[in-house]
This record gives structure tokens, C-alpha cells and sequence, in this order.
């Protein structure tokens, strides 16, 4: 006997819950706006229904006068409006998605674009059937931006990506560059007197964009080309160092004092030859009177 009454106990609960009310909600076509101040949009309600109902009820509020709202009826329906509260009649019973009218989102002329949304917001949402039974609708928030979609779009960084290959090689009549496969920084060695260098890099897609900094070598920054690939949001730089060769200075050798050491030497070298000479040639003498 306990059993039966927990078994009917459990049916009842069951039996509760499956003729609660159904929470049910409203919807719109789109529910984030960017609108230039001064300008509206307007856009459909519906309400979202399984059983046949013959009104809805709802709150319209927005958070400020920069973006307010207003609600127009479908013309097949009634609205009994107050200041912030609707009730919307059907003519006649009906389910499904309903469309309950018109909502007209208005910014003021001299409305300031900031960085946070305006808010419209439909809530306390009833639908009630002929028997009177409540259907409660989930709510709907509405944002809105005053301003264009760009002024609140952040600019994405790029993405360093260095595994794709963007670069097929770097032709110069100048220098030779080999590209190796993820190395992005090269070397290259340039005669003295280079005034700017020619490299032309040969991507391997024409999709992608190629800027090179300057590449005379007087305005180079930390004496490095920077090559820069985009496609798409994948960026790749390539930097090519440039040492410059130093010019070899040409130095004038002076032999002057070369010359004058020189030139003494041989006056010294004739005197010693001439007094040599003559002291063989009193010798010679003597010894041939003495014969």
C-alpha cells in the first residue's frame, strides 16, 4: 500500500511539471547595431510560442535618450500601451512564431560615440492563452553602438608565422643571397664606394605583398634592409645586414731622404776610390825608382 501511494505521489510530481507553463521567448531579427548618431534601424519582434495564444505583454526600456525605442503593432493587432509597458491583442488565437510588430531604434543627432553599447531591453514578457494560462517569455537584450562598425573594431595583430614560405629569393646584381629554409636574417658584404644596394625579392605567390625599406646605404637604419611579406594575416620579415668594405687609403712615399743618403754614399765611395788610387799610385812610383 506504501508503494502505490509513492508511485502515485511520483505520477502527481511527473504530472505537476508537465503542465507548468512553458518558458517560451522573444526574438529579434538582429540584436547588435551600429548606427551612425542621428540615424534609426528598426527591426522585427516576434514572440515564440507552442500553444495558440491571444496576447503578449512585454516592458520596453532602453538606458538612455542617445538610443531610445519605440514599439508599432503589427495592423492585424491591438496595443494597449503605457509608458514602458505593452499589451499586444491578437485577432485571434494563434502559435507559433508571431510577429508582434515593428521596433524603432532612434540615436540622437548629438549622441557621443563612446566605447560602450547602448542598451534596449525587452523584458516581463506574458503571453496568455483564451483559458487564461501565463506563458512567461525569456527576455531580449539589444544592443547598440553609436558610430560606424569600424570605429569599434580593433586591429589585429599580424601573425608571425615562420613556417609558411612566402619568399622564393632575393635576385641582386650586387650581392648574392641564398635563403635558407626559417632563417630570416642574412649577411651580405658590399664593395667601398656602393652608394645603394638593388635587391628585388621574388615571392612565390602573387597574393602576397612585398615592402622593402630604402636601400641606400646612407639611410639605412643599424646598417639592415628589412624585407616585409604579407598575406592574408601571415607576415614574415627578412633582414639583410650590409657591411660596406673600407676603402683602401693610397699612401705617397717619400724617398727624399732615401735620395740624399744615397747620394752621399757615392760621394764617399769616390773619395775613398780616389785616395785609394793615388796612394797605389805613389807606391808604384816609388817602387820604380827604387828599381
Amino acid at each position: 500500500m506504501i508503494k502505490l501511494k509513492k508511485t502515485w505521489g511520483i505520477i502527481a510530481v511527473l504530472f505537476v511539471l508537465l503542465s507548468l507553463t512553458n518558458v517560451k521567448a522573444f526574438s529579434v531579427e538582429k540584436d547588435t547595431f551600429y548606427i551612425i548618431p542621428g540615424n534609426r534601424e528598426e527591426i522585427h519582434l516576434y514572440a515564440d510560442v507552442e500553444e495558440e495564444i491571444v496576447s503578449v505583454s512585454f516592458n520596453l526600456t532602453f538606458s538612455s535618450y542617445d538610443a531610445s525605442a519605440t514599439f508599432a503593432p503589427n495592423k492585424a493587432f491591438k496595443d494597449n500601451a503605457g509608458n514602458i509597458s505593452h499589451v499586444v491583442t491578437l485577432n485571434e488565437p494563434t502559435s507559433g512564431k508571431i510577429d508582434l510588430g515593428v521596433l524603432t531604434i532612434k540615436t540622437k543627432a548629438t549622441a557621443r560615440i563612446g566605447e560602450n553599447a547602448e542598451t534596449v531591453l525587452i523584458n516581463k514578457g506574458i503571453a496568455k492563452t483564451q483559458s487564461g494560462k501565463e506563458i512567461e517569455l525569456d527576455r531580449v537584450n539589444i544592443l547598440v553602438y553609436l558610430g560606424e562598425q569600424d570605429e569599434y573594431t580593433e586591429d589585429e595583430e599580424p601573425v608571425i608565422d615562420t613556417t609558411a614560405e612566402l619568399l622564393d629569393r632575393i635576385d641582386s646584381s650586387i650581392v648574392n643571397i641564398t635563403l635558407k629554409k626559417n632563417v630570416f636574417e642574412y649577411t651580405v658584404t658590399v664593395p667601398a664606394g656602393t652608394v645603394e644596394l638593388d635587391l628585388k625579392p621574388i615571392t612565390k605567390s602573387e597574393t602576397v605583398k612585398v615592402t622593402t625599406s630604402s636601400q641606400k646605404i646612407s639611410e639605412l637604419e643599424d646598417n639592415t634592409i628589412i624585407i616585409t611579406l604579407e598575406d592574408g594575416k601571415v607576415t614574415q620579415k627578412y633582414k639583410i645586414k650590409v657591411n660596406v668594405k673600407k676603402a683602401i687609403q693610397e699612401t705617397e712615399i717619400d724617398y727624399s731622404n732615401e735620395n740624399k743618403e744615397y747620394h752621399y754614399k757615392w760621394k764617399y765611395l769616390v773619395i775613398i776610390l780616389i785616395c785609394g788610387l793615388t796612394i797605389a799610385g805613389t807606391l808604384f812610383i816609388k817602387i820604380s825608382k827604387n828599381n
